[in-house]
């Protein structure tokens, strides 16, 4: 009974422990939380003699969560810069055939006008 408590309890601690981690990783602002956190426990491990190894494994962990956080931050301004330039285009191209449309109109109705004083000089 002892050593089924005792694999239960663990499976639950290892989901305990990943979980976390893949819900961080969810968005930018679970990356950074995630970096701080990691960074402060290395902090933590290297400041105590005896966890000096684990520490340099944490820090190793910080600096992976920080490189994956300013990807994220990367990857974020890339996405806005590619969509404003995609709305700046359709913007322009809106704009534009509303100004060909508009230069279309103002040829017609002036070629209209000449015609009929055309016609009616020619009438008089």
């Amino acid at each position: 009974m002892k050593r089924f408590t005792a694999t239960i309890l663990a499976v639950l601690m290892g989901f305990g422990i990943l979980s976390p981690a893949a819900l961080a990783r969810a968005n930018e602002k679970g990356a950074h939380n995630l970096a701080i956190g990691s960074t402060a426990a290395a902090a933590y491990l290297l400041s105590h003699k005896d966890t000096r190894g684990l520490g340099v494994v944490a820090a190793g962990g910080a600096a992976y969560a920080w490189k994956k956080h300013h990807d994220a931050v990367k990857q974020r301004h890339d996405r806005a810069r590619y969509r404003y330039s995609r709305a700046s285009r359709r913007a322009r191209a809106v704009r534009n055939s509303r100004a060909n449309s508009r230069a279309r109109a103002n040829r017609v109705s002036r070629a209209s006008q000449r015609a009929l004083t055309v016609r009616n000089s020619h009438a008089q």
